[in-house]
């Protein structure tokens, strides 16, 4: 018997290593738009979730045998709301430099593109996050 998660069924394991990687990129996202180390940012992402240091240390290691489905979803919403931020920040990151007359094919216009195009293709490939999330 598996665990139900957004009409896919799928083993605890399963479920536990999904809540692992959405840990770690939430984390990653945090520390890159802070400045900060992964270890500095996890007391930030933690609280996100509202859960303690340790145990967001430890679904992201996939140490946990079970995740309440409380954190797995506060983990799924909290990233759905930092990649929206990110998307957001370049969105408007890439209006002012165009507003300032930068080059639209030069290196630097390109790179905020770039960027903006991977976030929105990672909403793309990931349903849970393009119907926006259950928001």
């Amino acid at each position: 018997m598996g665990i139900r998660d957004r009409g896919i069924v799928m083993t605890a394991a399963a479920y536990v290593e999904r809540a692992a990687s959405r840990g770690v990129r939430l984390r990653d996202i945090i520390a890159r738009r802070m400045g900060l180390s992964a270890k500095e940012a996890v007391p930030l992402a933690a609280r996100k979730i509202r859960a303690g240091t340790g145990t967001y240390e430890n679904i992201c290691r996939g140490r946990l045998k079970d995740i309440g489905a409380h954190l797995h979803d506060a983990l799924r919403q909290a990233l759905i709301r930092e990649l929206f931020l990110e998307i957001e920040a370049h969105t408007n990151e890439l209006s002012a430099l165009l507003a300032d007359g930068a080059d639209p094919c030069g290196g630097e216009v390109q790179q905020v593109a770039a960027r903006l195009a991977q976030l929105r293709r990672a909403i793309g490939e990931a349903p849970e996050i393009r119907d926006g999330g259950g928001r």
